[in-house]
């Protein structure tokens, strides 16, 4: 099902006034324009651009969904243009108009990085959120406990507390803070011996002051017009001016680091005139080049890792993996992206492709393109690696063909497929 089908769902509730999602992800912006109930099943809709959910219907009910604004910059994730609109189990990354509370400014952040405290103790860290309304900051993270939960309007001061982990244990789970919906964060750290650096009650993170009214245009939040969404994805980083505008062409054998905290990787290609479809695969492998956990092996019935490192957006006409590096387990030194041909009448290869690359978009502006070597008369290719190097990774384009198939490509990162 892609999102045009999905919309359809919208349109239509049944006899009683419910509408069901398939579970995935799918991308577009999506309307809801009768009362109903709507029911997600590990159902997540997203949109670079524009509303990802526009509610132009009272006395909606929406239960179970992930709606997802992949750049918080161009648009809003809700807006509800009637009353009685009620939410249950709704996690909104991205801004949200027309409720009450929730048009204000979130001063919050995505990721706590701990980064490494004491091994078998228990550890206290601080983080300073600027709300728009009161809230509850839950843990859903095992170990990882919430000391004042009850947030106020304002400005909030929280502690939080880890309970003693074994050395070498890697903290990595999800926190959200809940109004009448959940926004999401993670938190990341490992357990050393000797954490020198660490001092137990330190503040690791606090949120920049609200945009005041005269740099936003109205009061305490600063997003563009949706009309203008399309001029700020192409404008330059202010901070980064001339390396925002870099498209950097890399050839296989080359190694380029990937210095940013995010990046998107899509496979880029032309099938407009062949009916064949194409299935991305991203093994997160240990030092001995194993998959060592279901989760770390992220494909169309696996849409992402614990803990949110790698996601796979894995719509009909696109597929891109979003790596955010901080949240990658430390025992994960791979992540390989392949590639591999599934709908497949004709019997055609990757050589029949129009140009087919892999991009790699980083989110300090820097665009590098992987254009895949021939040639490619295979179902299968490893497009690229991105391989640890000390704190971060770094980029390695492959291209390379692997004619025993996906299963066998799979076997060598210890995995079975089962049919």
């Amino acid at each position: 099902m892609n999102g045009t089908e999905l919309q359809k769902l919208l349109n239509s509730p049944d006899m009683n006034g419910e509408v069901r999602l398939p579970s995935g992800e799918f991308e577009g912006n999506f309307t809801v324009g009768v009362p109903c109930r709507i029911f997600g099943n590990k159902t997540t809709l997203l949109s670079d651009k524009g509303t990802v959910l526009t509610i132009n219907a009272p006395d909606v009910e929406i239960n179970d969904l992930q709606i997802e604004l992949t750049n918080p910059r161009c648009g809003t994730a809700i807006c509800s243009a009637c009353g009685g609109t009620s939410f249950n189990g709704v996690n909104v990354s991205g801004k949200v108009i027309g409720i009450s509370g929730e048009e204000g400014y979130f001063g919050i952040t995505g990721v706590i990085a701990v980064g490494k405290f004491p091994a078998e103790e228990r550890c206290c860290i601080c983080v300073r959120f600027e709300l728009p309304t009161a809230a509850r900051f839950v843990s859903y993270a095992s170990g990882v406990n919430i000391l004042n939960s009850e947030l106020t309007e304002g400005e909030n001061t929280v502690q939080i507390e880890i309970e003693p982990m074994k050395s070498g244990t890697v903290l990595y789970g999800e926190l959200a803070i809940e109004t009448a919906v959940s926004r999401r964060i993670f938190i990341s750290g490992e357990a050393i011996l000797n954490a020198f650096d660490y001092e137990d009650g330190r503040l690791v993170y606090e949120s920049e002051p609200a945009p005041s009214e005269e740099e936003s245009g109205e009061p305490g939040v600063i997003y563009p017009e949706e009309d203008d969404a399309e001029e700020v994805l192409l404008a330059p980083m202010p901070y980064e001016e001339k390396k925002a505008q870099q498209l950097l062409i890399i050839e296989r054998g080359m190694l380029v680091k990937a210095d940013a905290p995010t990046a998107q990787i899509e496979l880029l290609y032309d099938n407009k005139d062949f009916p064949m479809e194409v299935d991305a695969f991203a093994f997160m492998a240990n030092s001995e080049g194993t998959v060592t956990q279901n989760d770390r092996f992220v494909f169309f019935g696996n849409d992402h890792s614990l803990g949110g490192g790698v996601k796979l957006l894995n719509a009909p006409d696109k597929k891109v993996f979003h790596i955010t590096f901080d949240l990658i387990p430390h025992d994960v030194e791979e992540i390989d992206i392949a590639y591999s041909i599934y709908k497949n009448p004709l019997g055609l290869n990757f050589s029949d492709l129009s140009n087919p690359a892999v991009s790699i978009k980083l989110s300090d502006g820097t665009n590098y393109i992987f254009m895949l070597p021939k040639p490619l008369d295979v179902g299968t290719v490893v497009g690229l690696e991105l391989l640890r190097d000390g704190d971060g990774f770094k980029i390695s384009p492959l291209g390379m063909i692997y004619p025993s198939g996906l299963e066998d490509l799979c076997r060598n990162y210890g995995l079975n497929i089962l049919k």
